[in-house]
């Protein structure tokens, strides 16, 4: 027995194939949670919407275009002036496309924010460092699925990170995130040191939201798709536009380990830098420093010949101060 839902009501039973459309992207996922549903469109001439701006009142041939599309693409302007779907003591400019308008005669649907906190999205990654020859995962033989990430350290291998906890992690309007969608990044960081058993390395997650539900001029982020069907020799089509929430995935993450190599390259240019910055200094207080003659006094011993056999050398004291 199947139970039948009204469709006027407040309640709307979404399942997989709804709240998660399309199911499948390269490095991210897409949660629904706002649909616009209108039903039964066919292929004829209709108002145009009240949110489209296009009241003729009593001047409909000096305000009406014809055969101009519609700002919106929804159709082409017939160039009459009719009463308005929405409200029957307004005229608004008529149109020729998929009747009624989306915006004229149609139903919403909103997810429950408390459902979506509990959806969970589990990552599965595997990465790479080439460097050293190591490749790791985020998921082994002792991964407990029954865990969820909740940022603390005991947690830090658990693959399964609960959308609340996302969402509770970022800074935005939560309202209008989930009325018109957005665009939210989550990076996965790994920080591993190699001298110790890779194993015990472990990602962790920053959240960013890319492109919140207020942003203007383009808020959010929302699609249209349509499934048609064919009544009594009449083509019909039901449209939805879906806002959501899309989820990218991008990994970053560094490595290191100790090479006996590398430690005494690094000796030698840190030997290198000393001398090259000794030289460096004494030619700045031989030349260029304001007591440069007292300090070349101290540095440099004079040694002076006379003309008989024996030399006798003079020494000049060494400058108390520089």
């Amino acid at each position: 027995m199947i139970n039948t839902i009204d469709m006027n009501s407040s309640q709307y039973i979404w399942d997989v194939a709804e709240y998660e459309v399309p199911p499948i992207e390269n490095n991210a996922f897409f949660i629904a949670t706002h649909q616009t549903v209108t039903y039964g469109q066919t292929q004829t001439t209709c108002p145009t919407a009240l949110q489209d701006n296009y009241r003729c009142d009593d001047v409909e041939k000096k305000i009406c275009p014809k055969d101009i599309p519609t700002d919106n693409t929804f159709g082409i302007f017939t160039g009459n002036c009719v009463k308005s779907f929405e409200n029957a003591t307004i005229k608004v400019c008529e149109m020729a496309g998929w009747c009624p308008e989306e915006m004229t005669n149609s139903l919403d649907f909103f997810i429950n924010e408390k459902d979506l906190e509990s959806f969970t999205v589990y990552l599965k990654t595997i990465v790479t460092f080439s460097a050293f020859g190591k490749t790791l995962r985020n998921i082994d033989a002792k991964t407990n699925f029954s865990c969820r990430y909740d940022g603390t350290s005991a947690n830090g291998d658990c693959p399964i990170l609960p959308i609340g906890y996302i969402l509770n992690n970022i800074k935005t309007n939560r309202v209008a995130l989930l009325d018109e969608g957005g665009l939210i990044e989550i990076r996965q960081i790994w920080t591993c040191n190699f001298d110790r058993n890779p194993d015990k390395c472990s990602p962790t997650y920053e959240f960013n939201v890319l492109q919140s539900g207020d942003e203007k001029p383009s808020p959010g982020i929302n699609y249209r798709f349509a499934h048609k069907y064919r009544l009594n020799d009449t083509d019909y089509r039901i449209l939805q536009k879906m806002y959501g929430l899309r989820f990218v995935v991008t990994i970053t993450g560094q490595g290191g380990q100790f090479n006996i190599v590398n430690l005494f390259v690094a000796i030698g240019s840190g030997i290198s830098f000393l001398v090259i910055a000794g030289v460096v200094c004494d030619f700045i207080l031989m030349y260029g420093h304001k007591y440069r003659n007292r300090y070349r006094q101290g540095k440099i011993s004079v040694l002076d010949m006379d003309d008989q056999s024996d030399a006798k050398v003079l020494i000049q004291p060494n400058a108390t101060d520089v």
